[in-house]
């Protein structure tokens, strides 16, 4: 799966949607202190950046930053 657009994930909850996703991010870049109200935190991927469907049960997938 390739993101060809900038993607960003909250770090304690999912920030909107019906899906929840569980990321490694191996370059994902922490904005929380841009953003101290948001509350759960929220990390941000550049774009073209490659995630690996680890796994998948029903709403919830597992992805793995390649």
């Amino acid at each position: 799966m390739i993101e060809n657009q900038f993607n960003s994930a909250g770090k304690k909850h999912k920030l909107w949607g019906d899906y929840t996703f569980d990321i490694t991010s191996k370059t994902g870049a922490d904005i929380s202190s841009f953003n101290p109200g948001e509350g759960g935190g929220e990390v941000v991927f550049r774009m073209n950046t490659h995630f690996h469907v680890v796994s998948r049960k029903g709403k919830h997938i597992v992805l793995e930053e390649m």
